[in-house]
C-alpha cells in the first residue's frame, strides 16, 4: 500500500501544534485562575471562610496576610458542631480578624433543631459579623423536600437565629440548589459564589472568588472572598441596633432587643 509520508508528516504536526496550543491555553488558564483577585481599589476588604479541613491555623500570620475577616463554620445539622470552631473564633478575635460563623444546613433535620445549635454553640460575648447560613446539595443528605416544606423548615431557623444575634442572616446558596430553592431566598442577603470572575451584579454582601486559595498561616487551599461596603458595618456587637436588624426587632427598646437576644 502506498503510504504519502508527506501528508502524514503534515498531519503530525498539525495535530501537535493543536496539542500543544490545547496545553499552552490550558496553562495559561490554570495561571490566570491561580492568581484571580478582584480589583483592590473597588474590593479592598478581603477575607476567608474556614472550618476544620483546614486544619491548625496560623491566625496572626493569616491576620498579616491581608485577611480582614473570617466566617467559621460553627454547626451542622441539629447537633454536629465543628471540633475547630471554638479554637478558630478565638484564634481569628485575638489576631484583630473580624469573625462570623456559619452554619450548613441539612434538608434531614428541622429548622427549629438546627438554629438550637447553632445558637448553643456561637457564642454571642463579643462583635460578630452577620449569622450565614449555607444551603447546597454537596455533602447533604438525599432528601429534597418541596420548596414549600424547604421555606418553611429554613423559616423555623432564620427567625430564632436572627432574633438571638440581632442581625439578618446572609444566604449563601450555590448549584442546584440555587436551581431549586432559589426564590425561597429572593430578597435575602447574599454570598454569591463565582469562581475567577465578577458575578455579574452587585447584589450581594460576600462574593466567594477562589476555593484553591492560598493564604500564609494555613497549610492547603482555602476559599477567598470579599467584602462589599465596610467591614464596620457588619462587625458590630450582636443585637446592635443597625438596617441589618432583623425587622421583628428594629422597633424594640434597647431592653427589649436585650432580653429577646438571650
Amino acid at each position: 500500500m502506498f503510504t504519502d509520508t508527506g501528508a502524514v508528516n503534515r498531519l503530525f504536526r498539525l495535530t501537535a501544534g493543536f496539542v500543544l496550543a490545547a496545553c499552552a491555553v490550558s496553562v495559561a488558564g490554570y495561571f490566570y485562575f491561580m492568581g484571580f483577585s478582584p480589583d483592590r481599589d473597588k474590593y479592598p476588604v478581603r477575607g476567608i471562610d474556614v472550618s476544620n479541613h483546614q486544619g491548625a491555623i496560623d491566625w496572626p500570620r493569616v491576620a498579616a496576610d491581608d485577611v480582614a475577616f473570617a466566617v467559621i463554620k460553627a454547626t451542622e445539622g441539629g447537633d454536629f458542631v465543628d471540633r475547630s470552631f471554638a479554637r478558630n473564633l478565638a484564634g481569628a478575635r485575638s489576631a484583630g480578624i473580624a469573625v462570623g460563623a456559619y452554619h450548613f444546613f441539612t434538608f434531614c433535620r428541622p429548622g427549629a433543631d438546627q438554629a438550637q445549635n447553632f445558637i448553643a454553640t456561637v457564642p454571642r460575648d463579643g462583635p460578630l459579623l452577620p449569622p450565614v447560613v449555607d444551603i447546597e446539595f454537596g455533602g447533604n443528605c438525599t432528601d429534597r423536600p418541596s420548596i414549600e416544606k424547604f421555606e418553611a423548615e429554613l423559616k423555623a431557623f432564620l427567625d430564632p437565629v436572627e432574633a438571638a444575634f440581632g442581625k439578618r442572616a446572609i444566604v449563601y446558596i450555590i448549584g442546584d440548589a440555587l436551581e431549586t430553592y432559589g426564590t425561597a431566598v429572593a430578597g435575602r442577603q447574599r454570598w454569591v459564589r463565582s469562581l475567577a470572575m465578577h458575578p455579574g451584579h452587585d447584589d450581594w454582601i460576600y462574593w466567594q472568588y477562589h476555593n484553591k486559595g492560598r493564604v500564609d498561616g494555613i497549610e492547603g487551599p482555602v476559599d477567598l472572598n470579599v467584602l462589599q461596603g465596610e467591614l464596620a458595618a457588619f462587625a458590630g456587637p450582636t443585637a446592635a441596633v443597625s438596617q441589618s436588624l432583623n425587622p421583628r426587632m428594629a422597633g424594640l427598646s434597647a431592653r427589649e432587643r436585650s432580653r429577646t437576644s438571650q
